[in-house]
């Protein structure tokens, strides 16, 4: 029984101490990643919401795949719109949050030559995440 009690104790005092770096700003950050979409909106709200109950904060969203202005086309054009109003309302509604607006690239990101291109959108707010 007292093996089980120090068990107890130690595994206690672990949770603790990750529970600290959990909840300190300093030491780490949550980033979501969404689509410019209704549900995904829906989700990240929610999951928003949620978080916040616990002193969780969300202080970042990664918007990927927006629909670039070169891309053309009428159905492109139909899809830019209902994204844009998509935009319009994370904005609004997410403005305690930093919004990164990744594009939708034609190929997908599949070595270091597109990741590069790919984290350019990042590092101005990685950096001020780390900090």
């Amino acid at each position: 029984m007292i093996q089980f009690m120090k068990f107890c104790k130690r595994g206690k005092k672990k949770f603790s101490s990750v529970r600290d770096v959990i909840l300190d700003e300093t030491q780490t950050g949550f980033i979501f990643v969404l689509i410019p979409e209704r549900l995904p909106m829906i989700e990240t709200k929610q999951a928003i919401k949620q978080l916040h109950q616990y002193h969780l904060h969300v202080n970042t969203l990664i918007v990927n795949k927006v629909l670039p202005e070169a891309a053309d086309g009428a159905f492109l054009e139909k899809r830019r719109q209902i994204e844009q109003k998509y935009l319009k309302q994370m904005e609004e509604e997410f403005n305690k949050q930093i919004l990164i607006k990744v594009p939708l690239y034609e190929e997908d990101i599949s070595d270091l030559d597109k990741l590069d291109v790919f984290s350019y959108h990042l590092r101005g707010v990685v950096k001020e995440e780390v900090r």
